[in-house]
């Protein structure tokens, strides 16, 4: 159980570690667009200096919405409990199913850790329903068109 709970606490850090790198990238993004906009200089042609100036905006406006969802993201990140061993996918859950690895903490998707293929998903995803409820060996699928995959264990 010891080496479950520490590859749980290694797949979180992971999460964390990526989490932050964006929050980096993004800061870095936002930055680079707000001096753009201080750097415009007026023209005799009054439209083009107000043109790219608001396009400027509007780029940072867009890496602050994206810094704000990473940041509420390493937030939800943080209040996940990967000490808890569980019976059934919840945040902090690692499943193991026969046809892939799942980690609940953070919506990453498919990511390569330590040689093994990891589905980060999110702890507030749209598609949680029935297959959510699902306990150790029992069958579930995400969609009627997909195949159905068992969990081995949780």
């Amino acid at each position: 159980m010891e080496d479950k709970i520490a590859h749980k606490r290694a797949l979180k850090d992971y999460c964390e570690q990526v989490v932050l790198q964006r929050i980096a990238i993004t800061q870095q993004a936002m930055d680079a667009a707000q001096q753009a906009a201080n750097q415009e200089s007026k023209s005799s042609v009054g439209d083009k200096y107000e043109t790219a100036r608001a396009m400027s905006q509007l780029e940072k406006d867009m890496h602050a919405r994206q810094l704000a969802a990473h940041q509420q993201d390493l937030h939800a990140l943080r209040s996940v409990n990967a000490q808890a061993m569980y019976q059934q996918p919840a945040a902090g859950a690692f499943i193991r199913a026969s046809t892939a690895s799942f980690f609940i903490c953070a919506g990453l998707g498919k990511q390569a850790v330590n040689g093994e293929t990891v589905i980060f998903l999110s702890p507030y995803p749209r598609w949680r329903g029935s297959s959510c409820k699902k306990a150790p060996g029992t069958h579930s699928s995400l969609k009627e068109r997909t195949p159905s995959w068992r969990c081995i264990e949780s």
